[in-house]
């Protein structure tokens, strides 16, 4: 241990945590003052943050996974997903339990879901996987001839945007349509009884629309030769074939309503990612493409994290009465919301995840896993705070405004330095160990 100390620059290592904390802190602050000065009212956030979902953040997804990402690298990870939905699904389970213990409602778990299993996976890991490329030199994986800082660190940032990018599709579908949708019971009997009611009128409407089994055309004794029967049986076949089409109209409208701009965007990007002729025709550095139309894209998504982070900073400023109806939580329900969201992301996911993932580093031979930088990713992305794009999704729905601005704020101004220098430490103990 006391060798790994005298390698790594602690400096180096505190340095972009203070830097990336500070800079969240300074714009969210600006938006703080703005909504105490009456600038941004509750109406103002809300249509700022319509504005984000439909025009900043789709362009800021767009350019991020369009030019980040090939159909080469796409394969080459194609473990990542993997890893993702393991890490999500316990994040999914550790916040069932701890919900369970400490007694939340049904719209409770579903946002203390939403802030534990939507973690930051873009600014700060990116800012620590940099530093510690630049400043460890146990970094380097033996297996790529002549390694350097460089390559460490474009194998941390891309091991981080396909993180990002799958967070980005979960966050815009599961979490906004369903965790943080707005039409929510307020507590789990009303839950209940809102499903049996759902229930019982799907049962109904399929009945009325479904033939009925024991309806037999041909017990009607009627003559064959008059031809009514088989104009009854066509008849009765055009309805079926006209009922399951429109079953399957409304599927594909429920799904398209499922999901998000910024999701189409990601998909569009995808598409344009894996078709090089179309990756350089929009990015190839140069071209009147890439100059104007991408360029002009570039600028817009600059614009959506300091919105975000503006917002934020207003609805701590805001009073929000009307948020969710007439009945708020209390404060004893919002700090056990806040202790399940803030320790279940923080401190529970970590200690339940990062053993196990240490023992398969040390005992597998997959080639990924084998990679030093992608420890550190690891460990840093378990055990970030919760995703600053939450506060955009709450406060387009309208919900948990106050709940989401607290949990960030204790996230990023108590818990993120300590814990990244925490983690960042014993992702590295950890990489000397597997070598």
């Amino acid at each position: 241990m006391t060798s790994l100390l005298g390698r790594i620059d602690v400096w180096g290592l505190l340095k972009p945590i203070l830097e990336s904390d500070l800079g969240v802190i300074v714009i969210a602050l600006g938006g703080f003052i703005l909504a105490k000065k009456g600038f941004l009212s509750r109406e103002s956030q809300k249509t700022i943050s319509n504005l984000n979902v439909y025009f900043f953040t789709p362009c800021l997804v767009f350019e991020k996974v369009g030019n980040g990402l090939n159909l080469k690298m796409l394969i080459d990870l194609s473990l990542l997903p993997l890893f993702y939905v393991i890490i999500t699904t316990i994040s999914v389970l550790v916040s069932y339990v701890m919900s369970r213990m400490f007694r939340l409602t049904r719209r409770q778990r579903n946002f203390a879901t939403a802030c534990i299993a939507f973690q930051n996976s873009n600014s700060l890991p990116l800012a620590l996987v940099t530093s510690l490329a630049n400043t460890v030199e146990s970094l380097k994986w033996d297996k790529i001839p002549d390694d350097n800082a460089e390559k460490v660190a474009s194998r941390g940032i891309m091991y981080l945007l396909i993180f990002s990018q799958l967070g980005q599709a979960l966050r815009w579908s599961y979490g906004y349509r369903i965790l943080l949708s707005p039409n929510q019971p307020h507590d789990e009997e009303d839950y209940d009884q809102l499903w049996d009611r759902r229930t019982a009128n799907e049962d109904e409407i399929e009945n009325l629309l479904t033939p009925n089994e024991h309806d037999d055309y041909g017990q009607l004794n009627l003559p064959s030769s008059s031809g009514f029967s088989q104009s009854l049986n066509a008849q009765a076949s055009t309805e079926d074939i006209e009922f399951k089409d429109s079953k399957l109209k409304k599927a594909i409208v429920l799904l398209l309503d499922f999901f998000s701009p910024p999701l189409y965007s990601l998909f569009v990007a995808l598409f344009i990612a894996v078709v090089p002729p179309l990756q350089r025709f929009f990015f190839e550095p140069g071209s009147f493409v890439e100059a104007s139309v991408t360029s002009g894209i570039r600028m817009v998504g600059d614009v959506a994290v300091p919105l975000i982070l503006v917002v934020l900073g207003a609805s701590l400023a805001t009073d929000i009465t009307k948020t969710e109806g007439s009945e708020q939580p209390t404060k004893i329900d919002d700090t056990r919301v806040l202790t399940v969201s803030l320790l279940g992301r923080m401190v529970v996911v970590p200690m339940v995840i990062l053993p196990i993932f240490s023992l398969l580093s040390y005992f597998s031979e997959i080639s990924t896993v084998d990679d030093p930088v992608f420890v550190v990713v690891i460990f840093l992305l378990v055990g970030s705070p919760t995703a600053i794009q939450l506060t955009q999704i709450c406060q387009l729905n309208g919900v948990f405004e106050r709940e989401c601005a607290k949990v960030l704020w204790w996230s990023y101004a108590i818990f993120t330095p300590p814990n990244s220098l925490i983690l960042a430490f014993t992702s590295l103990l950890v990489v000397d160990w597997t070598k």
